[in-house]
């Protein structure tokens, strides 16, 4: 029996999801990067891996700041554009996040940008933590930068239209078993793609509990990319730095 493609192997590959998220926000990325590394206790030149690192920028702005960076990601298509970053100290592989085996530890390990949640069997989650404990070093840092579940922007939302270089775009946000989900619906010229992003609505006591059970303890926890203290109700973001134990 042929296996279900997850809705991140086919959406995330699609030339419709670059086009969709051209316009991100490249300054803020940055402006949190410097901020985290400033925060963080890692010393000049360490290894760190961004993990799910998409098209590479938060791996280029680790690079710039001085620390040889490796980037992964399932999507081949991101992997082949981050390339144009490569460098001696700036490598990017494919892999998945559940099982990648890169024969070395890092220093820090970094999963940004709500990379993390995206599939249907919570043991997933579980087998990401192991990875990434695996491939950090004893007394490494864990950055997992993840939605805040509680906050009201997650919630159902009218449906947005938008045209993007002659293509059209309608998108709309809902909650769908405990998943906060966009459905994205793609018309170019004559042709209809359906598209949908998913990711778990995880708390924080899920990750306190499953991180622990992983090897970690949580340090810190932020509500945005200002590194200010979170909240579980109006914060818009879910920071955790953890450590690794041992």
């Amino acid at each position: 029996m042929q296996r279900k493609e997850d809705w991140f192997e086919s959406w995330f590959d699609s030339p419709y999801y670059h086009l969709l998220y051209q316009h991100r926000d490249d300054l803020e990325a940055k402006e949190f990067i410097h901020r985290l590394m400033q925060f963080l206790p890692i010393a000049p030149h360490s290894n760190i891996l961004d993990l799910a690192c998409g098209k590479g920028r938060h791996a280029k702005y680790l690079h710039d700041l001085g620390y040889e960076t490796t980037g992964l990601d399932l999507s081949k298509e991101s992997i082949k554009i981050a390339q144009e970053f490569a460098s001696e100290k700036l490598k990017f592989v494919v892999g998945d996040m559940r099982s990648f085996d890169l024969q070395e530890q890092f220093d820090a390990i970094c999963n940004l940008f709500t990379s993390f949640g995206y599939f249907n069997d919570q043991a997933d989650n579980i087998r990401v933590l192991k990875q990434i404990s695996l491939h950090l070093k004893p007394q490494g840092h864990l950055v997992i930068d993840y939605l805040n579940p509680n906050h009201a922007s997650i919630s159902e939302s009218a449906v947005i239209k938008q045209t993007i270089e002659g293509i059209q775009f309608e998108t709309q946000k809902f909650i769908e078993n405990q998943c906060v989900c966009k459905r994205i619906d793609v018309l170019d010229g004559n042709e209809v793609h359906h598209f949908m992003e998913r990711v778990q609505l995880l708390d924080l006591n899920w990750f306190k509990k499953h991180l622990h059970e992983s090897g970690f303890e949580i340090q810190n926890t932020f509500g945005n990319y200002f590194l200010q203290p979170y909240d579980e109700n109006s914060s818009q973001r879910m920071i955790l730095i953890a450590k690794k134990k041992n």
